[in-house]
């Protein structure tokens, strides 16, 4: 399976991808052969490889690299890997002809050239990094987490961090000599990880999640000489945190989401706002301005929340299919014009649609299928949403946009899937047991589409659902519907026809807390977040 896809200037395609368990993969997909194998003995075990595709799909070259979690890749096409260097087992970080083992543990910095030749690597013991960046002049950036003390300096010098904790989050940033720049911990009592690093400009954006003692005790998350204290009112949350190119503190937020580890993850807004998405599996906190509201998760459930303009504020959350549960977003990418693409996978029944209408997928087994959406950075709406699956389990775990905004997509499949999204139909298949998936899309519609807030006679249905004075309001509908009341475990608390164009309940007696309204028409459900204070 892919599970990082990047690209160049040039509009070269980089992947990395993982084989699970003894086998072997064909990395062209074209007429040639380009196999790669493991054999691991009958043991589990994994193995990794890097690929370069041009724009058309035409392969260039492919290696193993068992030890990389993740790539970089410099407009140039310069590359840049962080391995993960286990300490029994040394990893040669040449592909080559040439020898360059790495010893464990901690993190290996890695640099090949644009057509796949070793340049350089570096060791920083004791650490794990799988967050890494570069740019046009060499520099390199890393966020990870550690445990005890950890020396962030890969040269002849010392720069000792020591975590708080269990584990603290670092971040670092190495010049094109692999020379540190800078090096700062963050971190409290209990367990900080890395899940995220963007560019903003020249800033960095970071997202952790935390784990902390009960009761949470707040921490500061200003590297520097400031204070900027968390605001946590659950023991499990995350952290977005803007730093400057020198590692100076610029702005956070703090969220009380119990996030899985690889969320949340973070993309800049055109209006200098972020968004941020994942999955969440417990308790969760989303503010949308006007309403704090607090959910409990039904399995992993998918989320996107926007904070908006440079002071981010609060501004929307998304919240996909609560009633049923185990749904994640593995991958965001914002476009230029701000909508928001979001790529996963789901093993139930699922409404790709938050808002007005229903977009409803459910998958052919119940391994999960493969699911991608966009978004409207605005309001949150929904612009279009596809499905991908065939008889076992797909996903998708990578998006990114290129310089000439393609779309580029990577994850992998089981017996094949129709990998058209919203438009037509484009049938693949394959006779293995799995394949790794990446795709090339030239054409991708993010215009967000507004919907009247007074619906004429006869135009769209399109609802309005609000709490006003204790009662629950809605109007804009058409007669002869049904609308339902759902709780925030899928538990059905009103069910009832409507024959006006409004109507409203009383919610008094009602449970503090968070409720899914369903309006029926003829034929649309729109489904709408309420809650209750």
């Amino acid at each position: 399976m892919i599970q990082q896809v990047r690209t160049d200037a040039l509009e070269n395609v980089y992947v990395m991808g993982r084989m699970a368990n003894t086998g072997s993969v064909d990395l062209d997909p074209g007429p040639n052969s380009a196999t790669l194998s493991w054999d691991f003995g009958g043991l589990p075990g994994s193995g990794y490889f890097i690929a370069k595709y041009d724009s058309t799909g035409l392969f260039l070259w492919g290696y193993r690299a068992d030890a990389a979690r993740s790539i970089a890749v410099s407009p140039s096409g310069e590359l840049v890997i962080c391995a993960y260097l286990d300490p029994y087992v040394p990893w040669d970080a040449d592909p080559g002809s040439g020898v360059h083992p790495l010893d464990g543990p901690g993190t290996g910095v890695v640099r090949w050239t644009t057509d796949g030749t070793f340049v350089s690597a570096i060791v920083l013991e004791g650490a794990s990094s799988i967050h890494c960046l570069t740019n046009n002049t060499g520099d390199v950036f890393l966020a990870g987490q550690y445990m005890g003390a950890f020396d962030a300096d890969p040269g002849p010098d010392t720069t000792l961090l020591m975590s708080n904790g269990f584990f603290d989050l670092w971040v670092a940033r190495l010049n094109a000599a692999d020379e540190l720049v800078w090096a700062v911990s963050i971190g409290n009592e209990g367990m900080e990880y890395a899940c995220d690093l963007v560019r903003a400009g020249t800033d960095l954006l970071v997202s952790m999640r935390t784990v902390g003692p009960n009761p949470m005790e707040q921490f500061d998350v200003d590297p520097g000489p400031g204070t900027a204290m968390t605001t946590f009112n659950q023991n499990q949350g995350a952290v977005a945190l803007r730093l400057d190119q020198d590692g100076q503190y610029v702005q956070h937020a703090s969220f009380d989401w119990a996030v899985d580890w690889w969320a949340p993850l973070l993309g800049m807004l055109p209006d200098g706002g972020i968004a941020l998405a994942g999955s969440y599996a417990g308790q969760a906190g989303f503010d949308t301005g006007d309403t704090v509201f607090t959910v409990l998760s039904s399995g992993s459930d998918a989320f996107i929340q926007r904070m908006a303009g440079s002071g981010w504020s609060p501004s929307w959350a998304d919240l996909f299919s609560p009633q049923y549960g185990n749904e994640v977003i593995y991958a965001m990418s914002p476009f230029k014009d701000g909508a928001i693409l979001v790529c996963g996978m789901f093993t139930h029944a699922f409404d790709a649609d938050p808002g007005p209408g229903t977009d409803t997928y459910a998958p052919s087994a119940s391994s999960g299928a493969a699911w991608i959406g966009s978004y409207c950075y605005t309001d949150g709406s929904h612009i279009w949403s596809a499905m991908m699956n065939d008889a076992d389990r797909d996903v998708l775990y990578d998006l990114c946009w290129s310089p000439a905004d393609a779309l580029l997509l990577g994850g992998g499949l089981s017996t094949g899937a129709d990998i058209g999204l919203a438009g037509g139909s484009y049938l693949i298949a394959t006779t293995a047991s799995s394949s790794a998936m990446v795709a090339r899309y030239r054409s991708v519609d993010t215009q967000c589409v507004t919907v009247p807030t007074d619906i004429p006679e006869g135009q769209a249905f399109a609802p309005r659902i609000r709490v006003l004075d204790g009662r629950l309001v809605v109007d804009g509908i058409a007669p002869g519907g049904t609308l339902r009341v759902l709780g925030s475990l899928g538990q059905l608390v009103v069910e009832q026809r409507y024959m006006g164009q409004g109507t409203s309940i009383p919610m008094e007696g009602w449970p503090t807390g968070v409720y899914v309204v369903e309006v029926m028409g003829a034929q649309r459900v729109v489904r709408r977040i309420c809650t209750t204070h």
